[in-house]
């Protein structure tokens, strides 16, 4: 009889256990499994690189080509650029006649990009020029390159006329 009845009692308790382990572990690897699933995507997603969307010039506008002709005289060129995901932006010159990128000249870097990145270029009326301004974006881990050109020509008699 005592048989049986421990018989009957196995046939009861040990699927409510067996379920319970199967259970609890199933919920402890489901977890187990999200959380190295988010430690995976975190450790392999890089920072998105940056990207220069525009470059605009006031007051004189560029052409199609990025040409910016300045206006006779002394005067300012703003440039303004819109950037996405970059931590600063570099602004660097370099002459046409003779300039290469190992020749560039860092006019001026923004880091903060709360206000937008921009630099004024002013310029005088007895200086001609030709510049490849060339923007730089800069990422924690990227940089992105965009240029215009930038001529100022003075006449024969060396005047801006």
């Amino acid at each position: 009889m005592f048989g049986r009845i421990f018989k009957v009692f196995l046939l009861i308790m040990v699927p409510l256990v067996t379920t319970s382990i199967v259970s609890t572990s199933k919920i402890t690897s489901s977890k187990r499994i999200a959380s190295i699933q988010a430690q995976s995507q975190t450790q392999t997603q890089a920072p998105a690189a940056p990207s220069i969307i525009s470059i605009q010039t006031s007051p004189t506008v560029a052409d199609s080509d990025g040409i910016v002709l300045l206006p006779n005289g002394s005067g300012k060129l703003h440039i303004q650029v819109k950037a996405a995901n970059a931590d600063s932006v570099r602004f660097w010159l370099t002459h046409m006649e003779v300039g290469s990128w190992e020749d560039r000249q860092l006019y001026k870097e923004d880091t903060n990009g709360a206000d937008g990145w921009e630099v004024d270029f002013p310029y005088k009326a007895d200086e001609g020029f030709s510049y490849e301004l060339i923007v730089e974006a800069k990422g924690s881990t990227a940089e992105h390159r965009k240029s215009i050109f930038i001529h100022h020509t003075i006449g024969i008699d060396g005047t801006n006329k």
